[in-house]
């Protein structure tokens, strides 16, 4: 699109075109085709993508949601790599945001997962609050049990998922046990539970059965997610930190083998006090699964092998 009755393609036409897109001109009163292209962003909740960077980036310095990007290319029309965007950066004295640092500032600073109903909720380990929530983050229905009384910082337990360990008892992972084992924990001195619908470190069930075949035949844990086209973990935890503040909480003693959590928390601005380790139970059928866990992913689990080598 193009404004005025010039051709357009100027420097300082084409940022007269987007100076009255951003000033909210309708779009009939633009000539087409033109110079400038117009790009709609669909949310970066759904897609972190420049487009949507872009429009969060202005909105957070407290302009309106219309920005303008481009591709930085070379002499010949290539793109550049991060190692020139440095440099130009350094030689105009321009700041660089890399998109991990946008979601962040996006997560710290909109609340899109919110309070929606909430029962007592009476188990085998005692009774409890379930807390169900409105979900404009991932749209999954993650849930919180929560006992109460407990302190300014509270003890909280972020458990993925695991419809094989938490539901048919499978012996192939400790998921089962140590979510038993939290529930207990917190029956007695009171918590959070925070359950995640992350099914298999986050890449879904019916992958997870298929990495499951593949270590069937000798692969591990890390091996079959690699195989089938995953990272080792496509878990974020920002659907955890956004409960969190959900329910007024800010500072934390977090049960976790995996300081994964950890800096997954604090990096969308809840602080973890202390960490706390959470056994499972070791089987035969679990311990390659668990000791893959200790050696590539890196979860803290030395003391469970001692005790059970003891």
């Amino acid at each position: 699109m193009d404004w005025g009755s010039g051709t357009g393609i100027s420097a300082s036409e084409r940022a007269e075109t987007c100076r009255k897109v951003a000033e909210g001109k309708f779009f009939h009163e633009f000539r087409y085709p033109g110079h400038v292209a117009v790009l709609g962003g669909v949310g970066f909740q759904r897609r972190q993508g420049h487009t949507e960077a872009s429009l969060e980036i202005v909105q957070l310095a407290g302009y309106n949601r219309y920005a303008v990007i481009i591709e930085i290319l070379s002499d010949r029309g290539d793109s550049h790599d991060l190692d020139f965007v440095f440099r130009l950066a350094e030689k105009f004295s321009l700041p660089v945001l890399e998109m991990e640092e946008v979601w962040q500032e996006f997560i710290r600073k909109k609340q899109l997962i919110t309070k929606k109903a909430e029962a007592n909720l009476p188990t085998d380990f005692g009774v409890f609050k379930i807390v169900s929530f409105e979900n404009h983050l991932d749209n999954k229905e993650h849930f919180a049990v929560v006992k109460e009384p407990f302190g300014e910082v509270v003890p909280v337990r972020i458990h993925s998922e695991c419809v094989t360990g938490d539901v048919l008892s499978s012996l192939k992972c400790d998921c089962g046990s140590q979510l038993a084992n939290f529930l207990r924990y917190m029956s007695a001195h009171g918590g959070i539970l925070i359950y995640l619908r992350q099914e298999g470190r986050g890449i879904g069930l019916s992958n997870k059965i298929a990495a499951y075949s593949l270590q069937d035949k000798g692969l591990d844990t890390v091996e079959a997610n690699r195989v089938l086209g995953f990272s080792e973990d496509e878990r974020d935890y920002a659907p955890a930190a956004q409960i969190l503040k959900a329910l007024g909480i800010e500072r934390v003693l977090l049960f976790t083998n995996n300081q994964r959590k950890t800096v997954g928390l604090e990096k969308y601005g809840i602080e973890v006090v202390e960490t706390k380790r959470l056994y499972g139970r070791v089987t035969p059928h679990n311990r390659f699964y668990l000791s893959t866990k200790m050696k590539k992913l890196g979860h803290e689990l030395e003391e469970i092998f001692r005790e059970v080598n003891s």
